[in-house]
């Protein structure tokens, strides 16, 4: 079956998830809708920018806000809510 959409929500735990499911989300391409979680990245074993390029430069992704407004960019967007989370939609490119 073709998965067309996915939600995550797995508190810090994202870069796994999506590594994990890599094959399958660079074929099928579904629209994702993911709670982005930085101030738990660290203590799952990576940066917040090397999620951001797994999802920007691997799977080629680009995110957008709950208004499917596009973040052009993300970096910098992401330091103004390092102490929680936010939910994005990541529709490929």
């Amino acid at each position: 079956k073709k998965i067309h959409f996915i939600k995550i929500d797995v508190d810090g735990f994202e870069f796994e998830v999506l590594k994990s499911g890599f094959n399958y989300i660079n074929k099928n391409k579904p629209i994702i809708h993911i709670e982005f979680a930085p101030y738990l990245h660290k203590e799952f074993g990576y940066s917040t920018e090397k999620l951001i390029s797994l999802i920007k430069n691997k799977l080629k992704y680009e995110f957008y806000n709950e208004n499917l407004i596009k973040i052009d960019d993300i970096k910098k967007y992401t330091l103004n809510i390092s102490n929680r989370s936010e939910n994005f939609f990541l529709i490929r490119k």
